[in-house]
Order: C-alpha cells, then structure tokens, then sequence
C-alpha cells in the first residue's frame, strides 16, 4: 500500500511518499512542488508523481486556523488545487489536522514539532534530514495515512 502525503503551503508544497511493507514502513520519496503557485504547473508536477507511485490514497494536512487567516486562505486555495486534481483522478484523499499527525505518529497530539519529525524519519528509516521541514512534514502527513489507511478501508467496506 502506498501514500502520498502533501504539505500544502504558500510557498512552498512539500511531498512524501511512503509504503507500507509487511509490519513496516519506508519512505520512497519526498521533495517539494516546483511550482507551487501555478496551479496549472502543479497539476502537471502532481499528476506525473500519481502516475509513477499509483498510491491508494493521498493523505493531506487541514488547514489551523491561527493568528494569519490570510495565509490559512491562500493555503486552503492550494488545498482545494490539489483536491480537484487528486479527485479526478478518482484517489481516496485523507485529511488530518495537525493535532491528529502527530497523534498517529508519536502518540501525543501535543508532541513537539521536532519530536515528530526525528519519530517519522527512524520509522521510516531516512538517514538523513530532508532540506526543508515541509517534506518532513509531508513524510509524516503520508504515515499517518499509511497508519490509518487499513481502519479507514475496513470501516468504510471499502476492501
């Protein structure tokens, strides 16, 4: 079973792939979307990853609504984005909150951020930090998909 986990943003959108394998988990890919504010661009970029890993589901972080909603709207105009287009593809999404990644990952909604990057990474055993925090943020949006993808099948019938 394979999940791609998106970390929408403004600037930048960062991506992780990752395969559920037996007991374990590993981490195929991450990056970031080279064009993030080109939604023409990114349906390009987005489709050509759907098309190489056909993963199951695409699991996606809910927009928190802090103190900036001008930057919470422009990242729920991403969101939507990529929503249409995994949506034509006819791929379950996921969506999780902040609160219920790190919940999934570390078993505390209230773990630090950093406590729930360096968790994901040994359990999917990526030797070295990726470069920008949004792929180690997508790498744990797509385990907590893979996590609860099995859950989400059986109580939906969907198998």
């Amino acid at each position: 079973m394979i999940v791609l986990g998106i970390d929408p943003g403004t600037t930048r959108i960062g991506f992780g792939i990752v395969e559920k394998q037996g007991g374990g988990f590993r981490a195929l890919t991450s990056g970031l979307f080279a064009s993030p504010q080109d939604p023409f661009l990114l349906e390009k970029e987005l489709l050509a990853l759907l098309k190489k890993y056909n993963p199951n589901a695409v699991a996606i972080e809910k927009v928190f609504f802090g103190k900036n909603q001008k930057t919470a709207l422009a990242v729920s105009e991403m969101r939507g984005v990529i929503k249409f287009i995994v949506q034509k593809q006819k791929i379950l999404i996921l969506e999780y909150t902040p609160l219920e990644i790190k919940q999934s990952v570390t078993g505390y909604g209230r773990a630090e951020k950093q406590q729930l990057e360096k968790l994901t990474l040994k359990i999917l055993n990526v030797p070295k930090k990726p470069r920008y925090d949004d792929e180690s943020d997508a790498l744990a949006i797509a385990l907590s998909g893979a996590l609860s993808y099995p859950m989400y099948i059986k109580t939906r019938n969907l198998s």
